[in-house]
């Protein structure tokens, strides 16, 4: 028989009387497979181990430098991938289980075992941990299969993700873009004076059809952002007061068109000053109050603000807005802050929207770590609240808000840089009524152009546009020599999403407002880039009168008065 089919045996026995019994029992066997070495202490055991092949171990527990269990974990960790018989003097059940648990693939007792046994203990060793070796084998390839699948989900659904991100940025951007201009120059029209009733009405009408679309690209746009994790708390000193002020007056007009009134109540004990951000603070607020007003059509809403006990560093605040209004219908209650839910079918019919709103403050509430819930009046409506805690803050460290001056005034020279005519028009329109001197060019080749021809105070920067757009624009200006890499560049796009400002702040500009803008939003964005003060004066002071453009010969257009 060749030395490839033969079986090379370590037996490790402190008797020469066993192990000559043991040689003899391997001798009976006619086809003599079976090579046998014999040492008689662990440690011999241990360097013929590490020194040559082994097949399989026959091992005594009663060894002088090993004993019992010692033994088979000293041989498991000198040759682990080697299978292991155990071979002892003591008929001992407990002891079998034992050395089989710690390793071991057979358990013979002295005494009870002939020829026939030992070899087939030996092959039937030799044969398990063959088996257990493969199937260790295909454990790990069915775990790196299942890693790889795993990855490949990871990778499919990131990309599935991003699409989602991509086609939602251009969703938002081309419905955003068109309503820019029809709120504008809505907005604008409401500025004439010589307005009849009729024609009053019929705008306000669609300003507030054009106001409910914006809300519901704004929460799919929330939703999303909030959905994949995108969205990051600020925390910055704030005036609690103004921000209640200013929130409750962007509903004040449609409470007042309901006759509904309007109550605030704000704890004596409130500092009034905090660290947060107001922001998402007042997304959630605002949320809260337009609901009440939308769902109460007599008697009052009211806003309630008190300060809950707790530790000295912060302040526990509850916002709670009650109304008089239809309240939740029991079988509306569950599942009401989810996304997508409303308390009854006909409710989206009736009054409109998503379904959005109150998982959007449920999910902004979380980052913050506070709580969310509502419960019905008893008399009628129900009172929506959240409990927040926010570090205090003082006066000295809330920045002023800036306020519109109807007198000092003083125009700056602005460079529009916009594809889109009907876009150029209600901004050229907007910044001449602040007395401004604006030039537009229609994209980023021209922009360059005319920063290399002239001075500029600012400039406003559209982002999709074609030749060149504007990130790579702005990196273009950037890098200019002169005076004109330094001027101050607000990015006017519909394009709203957290990642593309940062690429906007990355790619060097200053300041960003969104489309569809506020008049005020935009003048205030020009104040803070070039540090001027107050600039605009009440669109009723001057005419309504459209912007005049006209076409120099290089190509642009200068917007004058």
């Amino acid at each position: 028989m060749g030395r490839a089919n033969m079986t090379a045996l370590l037996v490790v026995e402190d008797s020469p009387g066993d192990a000559r019994l043991l040689r003899e029992m391997l001798d009976e066997d006619k086809r003599k497979s079976t090579v046998m070495t014999h040492v008689t202490t662990m440690t011999e055991a241990e360097r013929h181990l590490a020194d040559n092949v082994v097949d399989v171990v026959l091992l005594d527990l009663g060894l002088p430098d090993a004993e019992g269990l010692e033994a088979v974990s000293r041989a498991q960790a000198a040759a682990p991938a080697v299978p292991l018989v155990v071979l002892s003097g003591m008929d001992d059940d407990r002891l079998a289980v034992e050395a089989v648990h710690n390793g071991a693939q057979d358990y013979l007792v002295k005494g009870q075992i002939d020829s026939r046994s030992l070899l087939r203990a030996i092959h039937y060793a030799i044969e398990r941990k063959s088996l257990q070796t493969a199937a260790l084998a295909l454990s790990a390839k069915a775990d790196i299969a299942c890693a790889e699948a795993v990855d490949i989900a990871c990778a499919e659904a990131v990309a599935a993700n991003d699409a989602k991100t991509k086609f939602l940025a251009n969703m938002t951007h081309e419905i955003r873009t068109p309503l820019n201009s029809i709120i504008g120059f809505i907005d604008l029209l409401l500025d004439d004076v010589s307005l009849t009733l009729v024609q009053q009405r019929y705008l306000e009408q669609v300003k507030n059809a054009s106001g409910a679309l914006l809300t519901v690209v704004n929460d799919v746009l929330d939703f999303s952002k909030l959905d994949a994790g995108k969205v990051q708390l600020t925390e910055e000193p704030f005036s609690l007061d103004t921000l209640v002020s200013s929130t409750v007056a962007i509903v004040e007009r449609d409470a007042l068109a309901k006759s509904l009134e309007l109550r605030i109540r704000i704890d004596p004990e409130l500092t009034l000053y905090n660290r947060g951000d107001p922001a998402r603070i007042r997304q959630i607020l605002l949320n809260l109050l337009s609901n009440a007003v939308k769902f109460t059509s007599v008697g009052c809403v009211t806003l309630e603000i008190t300060k809950i006990p707790s530790v000295a560093s912060k302040e526990h605040l509850r916002f709670a807005v009650s109304d008089t209004g239809i309240g939740v219908p029991v079988n509306g209650q569950s599942g009401l802050f989810e996304q997508f839910a409303q308390a009854d079918p006909s409710i989206s019919r009736t009054y409109g929207g998503t379904g959005l709103g109150l998982s959007i403050c449920k999910s902004l509430v979380g980052l913050m770590n506070g709580s969310i819930g509502f419960v019905n009046n008893e008399q009628a409506g129900a009172t929506f609240w959240f409990e927040i805690e926010l570090e205090m803050s003082t006066r000295t460290q809330v920045k002023p808000q800036n306020c519109a001056d109807p007198v000092d005034r003083r125009g700056v020279r602005i460079l529009l840089v916009e594809d889109l005519p009907m876009n150029q028009e209600l901004a050229c329109t907007i910044l001449r009524r602040a007395s401004h001197y604006v030039e537009i060019a229609n994209d980023g080749i021209e922009a360059i152009a005319a920063l290399e021809q002239d001075s500029f105070d600012v400039i406003l920067m559209d982002i999709q546009m074609p030749r060149m757009d504007g990130v790579t624009a702005t990196r273009e200006i950037r890098q200019m020599t002169g005076p004109a890499r330094h001027t101050p560049i607000i990015a006017m796009t519909a394009n709203a999403l957290p990642e593309q400002v940062r690429e906007f702040r990355q790619a060097g500009m200053d300041d960003y407002v969104a489309k569809p803008f506020k008049q005020q939003e935009l003048h205030d964005a020009i104040r803070r880039v070039i540090d001027m003060p107050a600039t605009v004066a009440p669109a009723g002071n001057q005419p309504a009168g459209d912007a005049h453009l006209s076409a120099p010969a290089d190509g642009r257009s200068a917007c004058r008065s």
